[in-house]
């Protein structure tokens, strides 16, 4: 089982990451990537195809997304309560317009390595000067984000609990929708 094989590959990650230094379970950035991650491998596990949008082509991709980026943020969120964090909303948008841009940003860079690694041709510079530009553009687009989306939600006393009850519902369904 595929989602199996995920959950198992990284609790195996998270473990040498632990052997290797224990104190790594303090750091924030290893606890938010590790629960961003779990929240897409929880959303992969849902069958949205019976939603009725999903059956047009480019809402269907839009909701993909969406919900990849919400269910990221639904498991980041208990711990960026617990950190004591303020969360910009503005994070559903950036993701919405990032996600596109990753994979072309990921075939450029293995193309860099490749021509960096096989030759010191000038193509190594014109695909550096082209990962670059992918870079610029992803950054622009979180700044604008950051700027036009400037409310923020303080989290804490009663939204937690709101965000704990949500991540343990959906927690509660993406284990429902594995079993069947």
């Amino acid at each position: 089982d595929r989602a199996a094989d995920s959950y198992n590959s990284m609790g195996l990650a998270l473990i040498l990451l632990l052997t290797v230094n224990p104190y790594a379970a303090c750091d924030l950035g290893l606890l938010l990537s590790f629960a961003a991650t779990l929240g897409v491998l929880c959303f992969g596990v849902l069958d949205v195809r019976h939603f009725h949008l999903a059956k047009i082509p480019v809402a269907g991709k839009v909701l993909q997304n969406l919900g990849i980026a919400l269910f990221a943020m639904l498991f980041t969120l208990p711990i960026l309560a617990w950190n004591g964090t303020s969360v910009s909303f503005g994070m559903l948008v950036a993701n919405l317009l990032c996600v596109p841009l990753v994979l072309p940003i990921m075939a450029v860079g293995v193309l860099f390595l490749l021509t960096h690694l096989l030759t010191g041709s000038p193509q190594l510079l014109l695909t550096g000067r082209v990962l670059y530009s992918l870079l610029r553009l992803l950054e622009e687009i979180v700044l604008w984000v950051n700027r036009t989306f400037v409310h923020r939600l303080g989290v804490s006393g009663p939204v937690v609990v709101f965000i704990l009850c949500g991540t343990g519902l959906a927690v509660w369904v993406c284990y429902h929708s594995r079993l069947r």
